[in-house]
């Protein structure tokens, strides 16, 4: 996992390996893994700085949906969960 390590300006997500969408989405069908491998688009690593960073954030007036994964290597599952129950 790179939890403990930097996070670079940009997070390269487009264009990448097939298979790492495979891996990404292990319950989907071909055709909507391969729908999202081609629309993957780069994401600001100012943003993962940010939610690494302990930033705290007002919780929205609105329903929320987490989506967390147990093989996500950014952010820790059991942060995700424990945010997802305070709010």
């Amino acid at each position: 996992p790179n939890w403990g390590k930097g996070v670079p300006d940009v997070l390269k997500w487009a264009n990448g390996p097939y298979q790492e969408t495979v891996d990404a989405m292990p319950d989907s069908d071909e055709a909507t893994r391969k729908f999202a491998w081609k629309r993957w688009r780069d994401d600001s690593g100012a943003v993962m700085r940010a939610v690494r960073g302990g930033r705290t954030y007002e919780r929205p007036g609105c329903p929320l949906l987490f989506v967390t994964s147990r093989k996500d290597t950014d952010i820790r599952p059991d942060l995700s969960k424990k945010w997802a129950v305070q709010w």
